[in-house]
């Protein structure tokens, strides 16, 4: 790793305050890198996808939209561990995500790139970021992206380990929180409608699409007795 590169970014963290809580890490990638917007998702094989933070609306929106559709390059580059890139959200260079492609168009994102957050073997998600203009990252735009995507890791392991004994610190409870909402309001759709758990996970998703929701509120809805989702 080019530690001069390392040396300005963590300067650079730490001047913005970035490295204090979660939410600085998104606004700060925005600043390092250059982009319009950025999130971060934490992707756990038995949990699925949660986002940690997220530099705006439309940096949320896009990483919602991926975690509804259940496609996009959040999901590959978690998956494959290398970066998914799509400088063309509108003609790509091969057609990937057909469902996120036209909604994010429609939603004004123009290119998507995706940088997966690991340590060794061990995955955590990705670093997702967007331009409202299609074209590649630059060379440098990519090298600090890689970069910034490992001072990230060692970031939430630090933001975990700042629990003084509880099993997550205080920035990752409220994901902890929001993934407990969700899937109790799979299991309840799954006892009201008389489905499988993932089949449940497919009507909310669906439901919070449809209605151009964030997950997470339809969740709350459901959870709460607000929303009853019909059987068919």
């Amino acid at each position: 790793m080019d530690s001069s590169r390392l040396l300005r970014i963590l300067g650079a963290l730490r001047a913005a305050g970035g490295m204090l809580r979660a939410s600085g890490l998104c606004q700060s990638s925005v600043q390092i890198i250059g982009v319009a917007g950025a999130s971060i998702t934490l992707i756990a094989s038995r949990t699925g996808p949660e986002p940690l933070c997220s530099s705006g609306a439309l940096a949320s929106l896009a990483a919602e939209l991926q975690h509804t559709l259940g496609e996009g390059p959040t999901f590959d580059a978690h998956r494959d561990g290398v970066p998914s890139l799509e400088p063309d959200i509108a003609n790509p260079r091969r057609p990937r995500w057909p469902a996120l492609g036209a909604a994010a168009e429609a939603e004004g994102i123009a290119a998507l790139f995706a940088f997966p957050l690991r340590i060794g073997a061990a995955r955590l998600g990705a670093l997702t970021l967007h331009q409202l203009r299609s074209g590649p990252l630059s060379a440098e735009q990519h090298l600090d992206a890689l970069v910034l995507a490992d001072v990230i890791v060692n970031s939430i392991l630090d933001m975990q380990g700042r629990g003084a004994g509880r099993a997550l610190g205080a920035d990752l409870e409220m994901l902890a929180a929001h993934r407990a909402e969700v899937h109790q309001a799979s299991g309840m759709l799954s006892a009201q409608l008389g489905v499988s758990v993932m089949e449940a996970m497919v009507r909310l998703r669906a439901h919070a699409f449809a209605h151009g929701r964030p997950l997470a509120d339809v969740a709350a809805d459901v959870v709460s007795g607000r929303l009853r989702l019909p059987s068919e």
